[in-house]
């Protein structure tokens, strides 16, 4: 599981803080991944920090809600979700699969 995916479990159980709650796991990941992946969210749009008593909370956005629903990296679920939205399922789908056989491609001629 990906720390975005642990972090989007986090907030949507209620468990607190990410960074408060991952930590205290026998095995933690480092601060600065969980921190990565905190910042990713905030990228994509899926997360806020509210700020409550000079405490800042993450929360998650409606998108963030949708995101954590799809079993995949953040930012495929953001292209998945707004493909549904505007109906271009195929072509995004297409131009994602382009771009994983480019990628592919690149990393073999390396």
């Amino acid at each position: 599981m990906s720390n975005e995916h642990t972090d989007f479990c986090c907030q949507k159980c209620g468990l607190g803080s990410p960074m408060e709650f991952i930590s205290s796991a026998l095995d933690p990941p480092a601060w600065q991944a969980v921190s990565r992946a905190m910042s990713i969210l905030h990228e994509v749009g899926a997360c806020i920090t509210d700020v409550v008593d000079s405490q800042s909370h993450p929360m998650l956005t409606a998108l963030g809600q949708h995101l954590a629903m799809l079993p995949v990296s953040v930012r495929l679920a953001k292209m998945l979700v707004y493909a549904a939205v505007f109906g271009c399922q195929e072509p995004a789908v297409s131009g994602r699969l382009f771009l994983a056989c480019f990628d592919w491609h690149c990393s073999i001629e390396k």
